[in-house]
Order: structure tokens, then C-alpha cells, then sequence
């Protein structure tokens, strides 16, 4: 399996960085790399890193025929608990591919859900890993709750929040968050992040 994964990864770098002159070699690497990936998550219980590559490989085609395949390795993704940072990431950019950028909140809000529900990982990760999502895929707001989310059932994530606040011009509201935050437990990581 390890060589077959070898091979696919191979493959694919190669015909990317093949020049476009050389379509029909593209084209041929590119169609055996799928064939690889076929293989591999066709086995009896695939693998995660099978899964999320071969959804990868599919989105990043770009072929509309492709979307029901990406729609399959999602769910087999998501019925995984090992599988829930890789399903988090597929949905997203399968939403994106299926012209629906916008359910990306509730995509994420559903997933950490299911996190939550099935103790996936701790809470205050979950709420981070929620908000860093939302955050990249332009959600400012709704990825800014998710650190305060975090933060409140987690202090020890305060550098998280004051990252998030800051990075999103929140400069102001950063540093009142540290102020409070020093305040109640005069520690250092808050002053520190408060200059």
C-alpha cells in the first residue's frame, strides 16, 4: 500500500510540473494516478490519508463528474473518527466546488457538533480548529465566536484568541481580552500578549 500511495503522490507532482506542451502525458499520468487512488480506497477498510488524498485529487481535477465520487469518500470520511479533521476540510471545499461557499459556517458548526458529541477531540480544540476554518474561508465573525468559545471553556487558549483578534484587526478588543484576562490571574502569558 505504501508504494501504491508513493506512486500516486508521484505521479500526480510529475504531471503537474510537466509543461503544457505535453498535454497527452499529463493527461495519461494524471489518469493513472486516479486508477492508483481507485485502488486504494477500494480495499476493505481504506485508509484516511487514502480518502482525503483521493477527494483531494478529485476537487483539485476540477470535473463536475467527480463530485458524486467526492460526495462518497466525505461520508466514509465523516463515519471515521480518525477522519474528522480530514472530513472537515473535504466538506468545506466540496461545499466550495458545489457553488455553495457560504453553508462553510454550518458545514463547520455541524462538524464540531459531531465533535463534541463524540469526545473527537478535546473541546477548547475543537472550538479552535472550528474558528481557524471559519477564519481562513473569510468567516471573520462567526470564526471569532468560535475562539471566544474556545477561550471561555478554555483559558489556556487565550494566545489563540488574541491571535485570531489581532489578525483580523481586532487590536483594540484584543487587548482589553488580555487586560481582563491579566486582571483575574495575573500571569505572565497575558501580559506578554499585552504588549
Amino acid at each position: 500500500k505504501d508504494a501504491s500511495r508513493f506512486l500516486a503522490v508521484l505521479l500526480k507532482k510529475r504531471a503537474d510540473a510537466l509543461p503544457e506542451g505535453q498535454q497527452m502525458l499529463r493527461d495519461r499520468m494524471l489518469i493513472e494516478t486516479r486508477s492508483v487512488y481507485e485502488s486504494l480506497v477500494g480495499q476493505a477498510n481504506p485508509v484516511v490519508i487514502d480518502l482525503y488524498r483521493y477527494a483531494t485529487f478529485l476537487i483539485d481535477s476540477d470535473e463536475k463528474q467527480d463530485l458524486p465520487k467526492v460526495e462518497g469518500l466525505l461520508h466514509q470520511l465523516q463515519s471515521m473518527k480518525e477522519g474528522t479533521l480530514a472530513a472537515l476540510e473535504i466538506g468545506v471545499r466540496y461545499a466550495g466546488k458545489m457553488g455553495e461557499h457560504d453553508s462553510a459556517p454550518e458545514i463547520v458548526n455541524s462538524w464540531a457538533e459531531r465533535a463534541f458529541e463524540n469526545g473527537m477531540l478535546e473541546d477548547g480544540s475543537v472550538s479552535s480548529i472550528a474558528g481557524g476554518t471559519l477564519l481562513k474561508l473569510g468567516f471573520v465573525d462567526a470564526g471569532i465566536e468560535w475562539f471566544e468559545r474556545a477561550y471561555k471553556e478554555d483559558p489556556k487558549t487565550l494566545t489563540n484568541y488574541v491571535v485570531a483578534l489581532n489578525r483580523v484587526g481586532r487590536v483594540e478588543e484584543s487587548v482589553k481580552v488580555c487586560a481582563k484576562h491579566f486582571k483575574q490571574n495575573t500571569d505572565v502569558l497575558s501580559a506578554n500578549l499585552l504588549f
